[in-house]
């Protein structure tokens, strides 16, 4: 949540949810949900606060010899309240910075690190 649009020299912090995941060619992978107070819901489809979110994903392919990869990704959720409906029209266009893969990103892929498993 902010005030106003992110600067550019925002630096994208990565956050508390982190997740790993072995996906197959043609996978899904989905993102782990997170709580918005409603008070801030409401100030958002009113635009006096921007809410953004944004997260990265470095993977391997299956491919011999070939570098680790990198996507990158953050969307400015811009809802639009429709009065006569009764609905919130959801928009989520990409941020100008941080959307990319590869050569494009603002980071380089970490080394692959084998998952800690919990201990019981």
């Amino acid at each position: 949540m902010r005030d106003t649009e992110l600067p550019d020299d925002f630096s994208f912090p990565d956050g508390e949810i982190s997740e790993s995941a072995a996906i197959g060619a043609r996978g899904i992978f989905g993102t782990p949900g997170f709580f918005v107070a409603i008070a801030d819901v409401k100030r958002v489809i009113a635009k006096t606060k921007r809410l953004y979110f944004w997260g990265w994903i470095d993977y391997d392919d299956v491919f011999d010899d070939t570098p680790r990869h990198r996507t990158e990704f953050c969307f400015d959720v811009s809802p639009d309240e429709v009065e006569d409906r009764g609905q919130t029209y959801m928009r989520f266009p990409a941020h100008g910075r941080y959307n990319g893969a590869d050569g494009d990103c603002v980071r380089r892929p970490r080394p692959y690190e084998e998952p800690t498993k919990a201990k019981k």
